[in-house]
């Protein structure tokens, strides 16, 4: 007797039946914001990873706000969507954290950048600063759009923005260009060195 499969279709639609569970009501009906435009995948995405997460909500939120209000493509979305659920994982484990009101950027991006206990990358690290910085800002922008009192209930779900300069004196880019560089030179070293021992 075959085995029943369950199609991508039907694992989408049982995906956003769960979400609209378990996320916040007022993030289903926020202004400006249709979640018949948000890619499915994105929503199975937060059903099956993020569910039961401090920060839940508010990548719900910002997932919502990229698609419909920045207009990002999906494959945008998901990077912001992977990158910040990862990082958070990391920081608020090694930070003791528990509740998404206890996030301070100024503070744990500033540990989470030079802390050596990490085994987080630098790539890793720069990352989700750059991705947080971009995430801030659209959902910031977003909320500037609205009259003042639907503004004053959505900003619960809001991103805390970094101090000014704070973004400029983390970035490490030209660190990460390094590393890629020298990783790239050790590859190519590495095939090299295969190169010529076939030949002998």
């Amino acid at each position: 007797m075959p085995k029943y499969q369950v199609t991508r279709e039907q694992r989408m639609l049982l995906a956003w039946s769960r979400f609209q569970e378990i996320v916040q009501p007022l993030l289903l009906t926020a202004p400006r914001l249709s979640w018949d435009q948000v890619d499915r995948s994105l929503v199975y995405y937060m059903t099956m990873h993020v569910i039961d997460m401090p920060w839940m909500n508010h990548l719900a939120f910002l997932v919502a706000i990229s698609t419909c209000h920045a207009r990002l493509d999906v494959r945008t979305v998901k990077q912001r969507l992977q990158v910040l659920h990862r990082g958070w994982k990391t920081i608020f484990s090694a930070y003791k954290m528990i509740d998404f009101a206890e996030w301070n950027p100024a503070e744990h991006l500033q540990r989470y950048m030079n802390d050596q206990a990490l085994e987080a990358s630098l790539h890793t690290r720069q990352e989700f600063l750059s991705t947080y910085t971009a995430s801030t800002r659209s959902v910031e922008m977003y909320l500037r759009s609205l009259p003042e009192g639907e503004r004053v209930v959505y900003r619960q779900w809001e991103l805390p923005l970094l101090p000014a300069g704070m973004r400029e004196q983390l970035a490490r880019h030209k660190d990460v260009q390094e590393v890629q560089a020298q990783r790239r030179k050790a590859e190519s070293d590495a095939g090299d060195a295969a190169f010529f021992q076939d030949q002998r």
